[in-house]
């Protein structure tokens, strides 16, 4: 798993193979928290065409309504990889991260 884009303190965009997840960070209540999203085909779709910028709008639509996307973190299965990725790409001081 590799990071692919970000958005500093908003949300890392990772991939390994073909499948692809967003990092989101959002606050339920007063508690900020991580929501781990793997896309789905029509997410995955709008990435492809526009990462970043379809990446902003997906986080910021999680982060608007947190609780209508708990059920698909996937934190508890893929959490540590996703640690790992990132800690690696900031090992590497990367600012902008590569496809």
């Amino acid at each position: 798993m590799i990071v692919v884009d970000h958005a500093t303190a908003d949300w890392f965009l990772l991939r390994e193979d073909n499948r692809y997840w967003l990092d989101i960070n959002c606050t339920i209540s007063v508690t900020g928290v991580s929501l781990l999203l793997p896309l789905n085909a029509t997410e995955q779709a709008d990435v492809l065409a526009d990462r970043h910028a379809a990446c902003a709008r997906l986080a910021a639509q999680v982060q608007r309504q947190p609780y209508a996307f708990v059920a698909r973190d996937v934190s508890a299965s893929h959490g540590a990889q996703v640690s790992a990725a990132v800690q690696a790409w900031r090992a590497a001081d990367t600012r902008t991260a590569g496809a």
